[in-house]
């Protein structure tokens, strides 16, 4: 079986899931304001195997890491 991500042009939205390619090596949890720095760090850790769900402020990132912990929390400054 073949799995294939593919990325469209449509923007972004808060909350977006991206599933590791491959077996899954952990869980990110990204609070980033900027969707094209999302969506590039996103693709990098789908690459190395993470699965990685993106908030775009500390409100969404709050109910994020409270539905689930991650193993990785990244905040922009």
């Amino acid at each position: 079986m073949t799995i294939e991500v593919r990325r469209t042009n449509a923007p972004m939205e808060p909350g977006t899931y991206r599933a590791a390619l491959g077996a899954p090596r952990g869980s990110l949890v990204l609070c980033e304001v900027d969707s094209r720095i999302a969506a590039d760090l996103m693709d990098e850790a789908a690459r190395a195997g993470i699965d990685t769900t993106w908030c775009r402020n500390g409100a969404e990132t709050l109910l994020a890491v409270g539905a689930g912990a991650p193993d990785v929390l990244i905040m922009a400054a």
